[in-house]
């Protein structure tokens, strides 16, 4: 089966489904399932001129490799590159083509002036926009730089690849885009990173990580794991993971400050999270739950609020990317943060990542569409104007309800959740009224006059209306601090 944005050397034949006569009207993209398997089917309609290009990897089935400018797929943003095709609609039925002859599925599409596709994706796959829009722009500039010119070894002063090694056990997670491990590095234990082989984007969002870990470094202490330096090795001094050593690449590094996440706690009894919590912010040990609760979410504030103030905007904060440490929570996975008031990295108009559980839908960017490309001369102004740092406002305000809501920290209610919320118009009371659950599930939010539907009402709201986390550490909810 193929995967859904990995090639390895690529059967890429020249199809552009395209025909130059017709125009595009709405698309109709309506999801139907999410397998079990990790990926969602997709059900989409495209008409001419489609505007997509097929590639295959051993000569059977195809994906999306890029999407045409001007065509159906562009115009609706209704199909992403990556996209495996599951299946086509012909004479009314379903024909599976994962596994069919390349050039039979393209007889399929050829002569079609519309056509019903069924496609895999990966459930929660950060889309990260087409070929024609300002996102596909700063990627591509980004690439041209990383791949012209003579190639420097990145390597931070000290970092000697004979110094490191991996861990023989294995991968210790792995994303759509990178893969982690354990290791040491002169005794100490550290964590390593590096891109998925044959990953559109994953060498890309690597060098962001890298040059987003430098700056917070430097300029913000303290709010993110320690990073302590990167490798960069050539295919001729490459060691293999079956001995420890370092396959050819890049490669980030961290110290090892723990391997629990807010996330992973999230799978125990809400009496083991909150005694994690708990140690983590080093509250007495007679502290209530509400106020362990109450110093985690400041604690994660004050350093979003620090982040900001420098100008970077994380733009995944969840569960996840949250890691407990003796020394408070710090955030990881800096894959998608961007850098938008100097040194402008990874920030463009228009839609970015964003993972649907902790993000506004309608407000998957930074900065809109129409919104002037950023330059050192206006990134203020758009700073002011944007607000692009409530994006992460929205995911604390997620976070903050789920403490508070146990039911929540489930994927499946949270994601019921998110979609009502969108349909209340993100008026949280509104919500509220209407929910499901027992009133004594909201106790936490109720106490102090309802101070904690006060903070999250003001966080998981429109734009527009959201808090900055600056002030986000000085509401009421906080007080009793």
């Amino acid at each position: 089966m193929l995967s859904p944005v990995c090639f390895s050397k690529p059967t890429r034949l020249n199809t552009r489904i395209l025909s130059a006569r017709r125009t595009a009207k709405n698309a109709r993209v309506i999801k139907i399932s999410c397998a079990s398997d990790g990926f969602e089917i997709t059900s989409v309609y495209l008409k001419c001129p489609m505007g997509i290009v097929l590639a295959t990897e051993d000569g059977t089935g195809a994906y999306v490799e890029d999407i045409v400018q001007g065509g159906y797929a562009d115009v609706n943003k209704c199909i992403d590159i990556g996209d495996i095709i599951a299946k086509i609609e012909v004479q009314g039925g379903l024909i599976d083509c994962e596994n069919m002859q390349f050039d039979a599925l393209l007889s399929l599409l050829g002569n079609r002036q519309e056509v019903r596709l069924e496609v895999r994706r990966p459930t929660g796959q950060k889309t990260l926009g087409t070929t024609t829009d300002a996102a596909a722009v700063y990627w591509e500039k980004k690439r041209q730089e990383r791949t012209s010119g003579k190639k420097i070894l990145r390597r931070t002063f000290g970092v000697e690849p004979g110094d490191i090694s991996v861990s023989k056990n294995g991968p210790l997670s792995q994303g759509n885009f990178g893969v982690v491990f354990n290791g040491t590095w002169k005794g100490s234990n550290v964590i390593l990173k590096t891109s998925r082989a044959n990953v559109l984007w994953a060498d890309d969002l690597l060098d962001i990580e890298l040059e987003m870990n430098e700056i917070v470094h430097k300029r913000a202490k303290g709010t993110c794991a320690k990073f302590l330096g990167c490798c960069e090795i050539d295919f001729h001094s490459e060691g293999q993971l079956y001995n420890g050593s370092l396959p050819a690449g890049l490669w980030l590094m961290w110290q090892n400050q723990g391997l629990s996440t807010l996330g992973s706690l999230y799978e125990y009894a809400d009496s083991f999270l909150i005694e994690t919590l708990n140690k983590c912010v080093r509250s007495s040990a007679d502290a209530s739950k509400h106020i362990i609760i109450k110093s985690f979410l400041k604690n994660l504030a004050l350093k979003l609020a620090k982040l900001h103030s420098v100008g970077i905007v994380h733009r995944d904060v969840k569960p996840d990317n949250i890691l407990l440490t003796e020394d408070g929570p710090v955030f990881i996975d800096l894959g998608a943060s961007a850098s938008c008031l100097t040194n402008l990295i990874n920030y463009y108009p228009g839609s970015g990542p964003a993972d649907p559980l902790f993000s506004v839908q309608t407000e998957n960017f930074l900065i809109p569409e129409d919104a002037p490309r950023p330059t050192d001369k206006n990134a203020a102004k758009l700073w002011d104007e944007y607000k692009p740092d409530r994006f992460d406002a929205f995911s604390l305000g997620v976070i903050l309800l789920q403490l508070c809501i146990e039911p929540l920290r489930d994927k499946d209610n949270l994601r019921n959740f998110i979609r009502e919320l969108e349909t209340c118009d993100l008026d949280l009371y509104v919500w509220r009224s209407a929910s499901r659950y027992p009133l004594e599930t909201f106790s936490l939010l109720e106490r102090d006059s309802g101070s904690g539907w006060d903070l999250a009402s003001s966080l998981v709201c429109a734009r527009h209306a959201r808090l900055s986390l600056a002030d986000t550490t000085s509401h009421r909810f906080f007080d009793e601090l």
